[in-house]
């Protein structure tokens, strides 16, 4: 198999994403415009990427999380998941430069992009058999234990706390992450939970 990407591979990448494009067009737009992001902005999306848990770094190597596999998974085959759609916003931003576009049209375009592919992503989750696989598998993963007070519930992780995840059903059942300035391992919560 092929080893895993560093943050520094993801770099590279995002600066050369243009080699990928097969329009020539806008193949030459990402290489002059040196890909996705600029030199002070591609650590910071690293960042929000790492942040939101889509990836995490073990060792130095950048791996996909399950949740990271669900985007991707989602967006595989749309315009989301290509540079081709970096390339066409970076020439409509140029057109803008040079006084032939408009700033209205342009963020107008893009909302009714979104707004369309917000609403074919029910489907595309549906179509896709491996995605319910993976959302399953996430959900699964945060399960820590039976939430002592309702019974019915399971207790998640919910990033910031543990909390059972029958709270719109009335559950307020929640246990924190840190308690006296010491953080409470998932494994020390299994423990508490199982008694």
């Amino acid at each position: 198999p092929p080893s895993f990407y560093t943050e520094g591979n993801l770099i590279n990448l995002m600066k050369t994403c243009g080699k990928a494009v097969e329009d020539d067009g806008l193949s030459s737009i990402l290489s002059e415009t040196k890909g996705i992001g600029t030199e002070a902005t591609r650590d910071g999306i690293i960042e929000k990427i790492k942040k939101a848990k889509y990836i995490e770094i073990k060792k130095k190597q950048v791996h996909v999380t399950n949740k990271g596999r669900v985007i991707c998974e989602a967006i595989d085959g749309t315009l989301l998941g290509s540079p081709e759609m970096t390339g066409k916003w970076e020439q409509y931003l140029r057109k803008i430069g040079d006084g032939s576009g408009s700033q209205a049209n342009f963020l107008a375009n893009i909302e009714k992009f979104l707004r369309s592919e917000l609403d074919k992503a029910p489907g595309r989750v549906k179509e896709k058999a491996s995605i319910a696989k993976l959302l399953h598998a996430q959900q699964t993963a945060l399960v820590i234990g039976t939430c002592p007070a309702c019974k019915k519930g399971n207790i998640v992780d919910k990033n910031t706390f543990y909390a059972c995840d029958r709270y719109k059903d009335g559950c307020k059942m929640s246990l924190p992450k840190t308690f006296l300035k010491k953080k409470i391992s998932k494994k020390q919560i299994k423990t508490l939970l199982a008694g």
